[in-house]
């Protein structure tokens, strides 16, 4: 997710990044943040059943449409185990799976209802489900390992322990520039705004999520278009914003919070000393705030730190749901395919003989029949011909064998049946 909000600040700031093409720089090396950047197009496959494995191997081979596939040219990083700092965001996706879950079991009750009724589910419904469903699948730690599985077919892949836009934070601060290959300097690619407020890191590729194209964002810009003092003012500001890690305060957005990060100038400051500023100021303007809320961004942020902890997840839930999706559509067609086989038991049951009707009902006043028309159908999906000698007389000498009374119509050149499926039948 990032901080919520920074790409569209950028973005009213006229600051869209410059387009780039990452497949024709060869001087420098891509860290790339996989579910960063291509975490639906995970999510999309592994939900359609596809082995993980596989899946990783067909993003690695999507991948080398962008990027080089050399070592010493690009390294792919997946997030590792869950990190006691990244709490707060797992609680509010587990919220919104909770919510998620609730709509989806409500639209599927409503699914059972109309099955065992043998009637059809409006789409609009089919089609919350769908986009529901998806909605509910978690990466574990299994389905992660086998995707690095696939990735490594033709990438090398970094075993991140926790965080992996921390471990590429790390590697770019310990090693900005390649000290083999081709020496260009490292550049984190992401969807999230997450990197851009590194202090350390100078380059971040953004992959358009629309687009599919990449634009380049670099810190010199990034700060201009906030007005913003230098890059620990910046990192700051990602701190104290709505992010993944830690709330803001309320009422304090991106615009109000660099604002007052604009008024902390010294000469030397450093990220830390900057944040303990902001926290004296705002403090005796929300004196109620509990800032300590803040350490947990802080850790990511500014010390690069994360502690690893156990979060035992899986997808009971979502397989439940699947599972019972499926079999409301198969139960669906069987209820419909019985109904169908009664109602055609009734009606041959209800349908007269010839010897039962007598003879054929009294048709109304002659009509013309249009030119080269020589067929009329009714519902026992037979035709029957009407000689050309016939066509402008009297139709009371014709009668169809299912003896199913008609009316003409002149004015569409029509005969509808009163018991017959297809209503019309056009001469």
């Amino acid at each position: 997710m990032g901080i919520p909000g920074l790409f569209q600040k950028l973005k009213r700031s006229k600051m869209n990044g410059e387009p780039w093409d990452p497949l024709a720089k060869t001087d420098v090396h891509f860290e790339i943040d996989i579910l960063g950047t291509f975490f639906w197009f995970l999510i999309s496959q592994l939900t359609k059943g596809v082995d993980p494995v596989r899946v990783g191997e067909s993003l690695a081979n999507y991948l080398t449409n962008f990027f080089d596939s050399d070592q010493d040219r690009c390294t792919l990083h997946m997030d590792g185990a869950p990190t006691r700092q990244k709490r707060k965001a797992r609680d509010e996706r587990a919220n919104t799976r909770a919510k998620t879950r609730q709509r989806v079991q409500k639209d599927l009750d409503i699914m059972q209802r109309r099955s065992n009724d043998g009637k059809w589910t409006s789409q609009s419904i089919v089609h919350r489900i769908q986009r529901d469903t998806p909605r509910l699948y978690i990466l574990t730690e299994q389905t992660k390992a086998a995707l690095r599985q696939g990735l490594a077919t033709r990438y090398q892949v970094c075993p991140c322990q926790g965080e992996a836009d921390t471990c590429i934070a790390v590697k770019i601060k310990e090693e900005p520039r390649m000290t083999n290959g081709n020496g260009g300097h490292r550049i984190a690619v992401s969807a999230d705004s997450d990197l851009l407020v590194y202090e350390d890191i100078p380059y971040v590729l953004r992959r358009n999520p629309t687009s599919q194209e990449y634009s380049l964002y670099t810190k010199t810009s990034v700060i201009k278009a906030l007005d913003l003092p230098s890059a620990a003012h910046l990192t700051v500001l990602g701190v104290v914003c709505n992010n993944d890690y830690s709330p803001n305060i309320e009422q304090y957005n991106i615009g109000k919070n660099a604002k007052i990060l604009r008024g902390v100038v010294s000469a030397g400051m450093t990220t830390t000393a900057i944040f303990r500023a902001y926290r004296k100021e705002m403090r005796n303007k929300v004196p109620g705030f509990d800032f300590e809320s803040f350490n947990p961004a802080r850790d990511i942020f500014i010390q690069m730190n994360h502690t690893v902890e156990v979060d035992v997840v899986n997808n009971n839930d979502y397989n439940a749901f699947v599972t019972r999706f499926e079999a409301l559509k198969q139960h669906r067609f069987q209820v419909r395919a019985q109904q169908l086989a009664q109602q055609a038991a009734q009606q041959q049951a209800a349908q007269p003989t010839a010897q039962q009707a007598g003879p054929p009902p009294q048709v109304g006043p002659p009509i013309a029949l249009g030119a080269g028309r020589r067929f009329v159908s009714c519902s026992c999906r037979e035709a029957y011909h009407v000689d050309r000698e016939h066509r402008t007389d009297d139709l009371s000498f014709f009668f169809l064998p299912c003896y199913l009374d008609f009316t003409s119509r002149r004015d569409r050149n029509t005969i509808s049946f009163g018991r017959c499926s297809t209503r019309r039948a056009i001469f």
